[in-house]
C-alpha cells in the first residue's frame, strides 16, 4: 500500500491519454510474456505466423500489437481492445526462451481462467480511476460504473421471465459502454413499464399521491410519450442517470416488500 493511500490521499482520476498509456503498458508486458500466444499464436522465424492477420480477422481492424494500437485509438476502440484481450488472454504456466533472432518466449502451457481473472483485476484497477469510471465484467463486457452506493443494487427475480429478462435487458442497455442517450432513454422507459405492471399487479404500498410522482417523471419528461406538453429542456445525460437508478432502486424495493412476511 502506497504512502499516499495510507494517509488518505485519493488517487487522481485518469484522463483518456493517461488511460491509453497505462493500458498500452499492460498490453506490452503481456505480449512480451506470451499471455496471448495460446489464442492468437506466435510469430517465430522458424514457424512464421501472421498474428496481426489473425487479430485483423477477429476485430476487423489493424490492432496488433495491442500495445501500439491502445496508445493511438479513440475510446471506443481502446475499450474494444480491452474486451478482446480479456477473451484471448491466458496466463503462461510453461514456456521456454527461443534465442534465435531474439525470437523470445514460446508458451507451452497456459491457464485461461487464471489469465482472465488477473487481467480483469488489473484492467478494473485502471477503469475505476478513469474520469468516467467503467468496469470490465466477468462476462467480458465493459459497462459504465454505477454511482457510488448503487454498485450492488440487486433486483430480486419475480419468477416471471418476461419481467426478469426485461429488467436485466434495461440494465445492460443503460450501462454498457457506448450506450447512447436514446439507449438510456429506452432503458428508463422499460423500467417505467415494469413499475406500471407491478403497480397494477400488486400495488406499490405507497400513498396514491406519492405513487403518482413515480410516473409523473416518465410520463411528462420525454420518456414514455411524445407530445408538445412534455418537458424536455433538461440535461438528459445527467438526469437520465438519476431517473434510471431511482426506478431501479424502486423496483428492487418493491421486490423486497413482496417477499417480506
Amino acid at each position: 500500500m502506497s504512502y499516499a493511500f495510507r494517509h488518505g490521499v485519493e488517487l487522481p482520476r485518469l484522463s483518456y491519454p493517461e488511460l491509453q498509456r497505462a493500458f498500452g503498458a499492460i498490453f506490452e508486458e503481456l505480449e512480451d510474456q506470451g499471455w496471448f500466444q495460446a489464442k492468437l499464436g506466435k510469430d517465430c522465424p522458424d514457424d512464421p505466423k501472421d498474428v496481426g492477420g489473425v487479430v485483423l480477422g477477429k476485430l476487423g481492424r489493424e490492432a496488433w500489437p495491442l500495445s501500439g494500437a491502445a496508445r493511438q485509438e479513440p475510446e471506443e476502440w481502446l475499450f474494444t481492445f480491452i474486451e478482446f484481450a480479456y477473451q484471448n488472454v491466458s496466463k503462461p504456466t510453461g514456456s521456454y526462451y527461443h534465442k534465435w533472432d531474439n525470437c523470445g518466449i514460446h508458451v507451452t502451457a497456459s491457464d485461461d481462467a487464471q489469465g482472465r481473472r488477473e487481467f480483469r483485476k488489473r484492467a478494473n484497477a485502471l477503469l475505476s480511476r478513469y474520469e468516467r469510471p467503467h468496469q470490465l465484467r466477468e462476462d467480458g463486457e465493459i459497462w459504465e460504473a454505477a454511482p457510488t452506493g448503487l454498485e450492488t443494487i440487486e433486483v430480486a427475480p419475480t419468477g416471471e421471465q418476461p419481467i426478469d429478462s426485461r429488467v436485466q435487458s434495461a440494465i445492460r442497455s443503460f450501462r454498457r459502454h457506448g450506450a447512447t442517450e436514446d439507449d438510456k432513454r429506452h432503458a428508463v422507459r422499460d423500467l417505467a413499464d415494469i413499475l406500471e405492471y407491478l403497480r397494477k399487479s400488486g400495488g406499490t404500498q405507497l400513498p396514491s399521491k406519492d405513487e403518482g410522482e413515480l410516473f409523473n417523471i416518465a410520463n411528462n419528461f420525454g420518456i414514455r410519450h411524445h407530445n408538445p406538453q412534455e418537458k424536455t429542456n433538461y440535461s438528459a445525460g445527467i438526469w437520465l442517470d438519476w431517473i434510471f437508478y431511482s426506478y431501479l432502486n424502486t423496483i428492487a424495493t418493491l421486490m423486497r416488500l413482496r417477499t417480506k412476511p
